[in-house]
């Protein structure tokens, strides 16, 4: 185990994110509407660790994007073959947005009919085009995809618990692997770190990872340690009106079915 290094983040590397999210909302909005189908953006921050630059879903398909530009934002950005990897670890479209400088400086997409490419198995790119990518078959969540919902379910809790406003003061990451996932100052200043751990129903506790200790020696530096325990269910499962027709099993999660959550609250660690 070992701390990882986070990067400086330049305000070069800032602005060509930022466009990159605006041109796919300002794509991705009408199309969900025109075609009836649900849009989100998932990773919309830049809390480190990241692989992914940012993350979306639309209609049953989630996209894991990385900026590429063709000058030094001074920022690393993740090697194509990880980033493919790892997308389809998490069940996941791995996708780069190029972007390149207008005459007057402003970042724009490189190809902006298709602003988004697809990573294929070989390594190539090519464009992608949204509105091909969407179809109505339920999609199982991944494992990574159960993580992310119930680190936000519990940055929701610490928001509630400890009274802070704005969520951004909060930085967590779903990064597979990478603990903590959250670290928070509550109201006296102290940082605080929580362990989040997420399991699938029927079972109702998610268990601490194995090298628990290891990981608290490396983050409690300073301040509190908190575990959370989220188990997730698919809530038609457990529904009895015959009328509904088919149901999924409790068990089967899949992207956009309602859920039932068991989260007690944090362990003190």
């Amino acid at each position: 185990m070992e701390n990882i290094p986070h990067q400086t983040l330049t305000a070069n590397f800032f602005e060509a994110w930022k466009l990159a999210i605006q041109t796919v909302i300002s794509n991705a909005v009408p199309l969900s509407e025109k075609k009836n189908v649900h849009f989100s953006m998932l990773r919309d921050h830049l809390n480190q660790p990241f692989i992914e630059h940012f993350s979306f879903g639309l209609s049953n398909k989630i996209f894991f994007c990385c900026i590429q530009t063709d000058e030094d934002t001074g920022v690393s950005i993740t090697p194509t073959d990880m980033l493919y990897k790892y997308a389809l670890e998490c069940g996941a479209i791995p996708c780069l947005f190029p972007l390149t400088k207008s005459v007057d400086g402003a970042w724009k997409p490189y190809t902006p009919d298709n602003p988004l490419h697809f990573i294929t198995a070989n390594g190539d790119f090519e464009p992608l085009e949204l509105s091909y990518t969407i179809s109505e078959g339920l999609v199982e969540m991944s494992d990574w995809e159960i993580l992310d919902w119930s680190v936000s379910i519990v940055v929701d809790h610490i928001m509630d618990k400890f009274d802070i406003k704005n969520r951004h003061e909060i930085n967590y990451q779903s990064t597979t692997g990478i603990y903590p996932q959250i670290w928070f100052k509550d109201k006296t200043g102290t940082l605080n770190y929580v362990v989040v751990s997420a399991v699938r129903y029927p079972k109702m506790d998610a268990p601490k990872p194995e090298n628990i200790e290891e990981i608290c020696k490396f983050a409690n530096l300073t301040g509190n340690g908190f575990f959370a325990s989220v188990s997730i269910a698919q809530a038609d499962g457990f529904k009895s009106d015959p009328g509904i027709g088919y149901r999924p099993p409790a068990e089967f999660i899949y992207r956009g079915c309602g859920v039932h959550v068991n989260f007690k609250g944090l362990e003190k660690l």
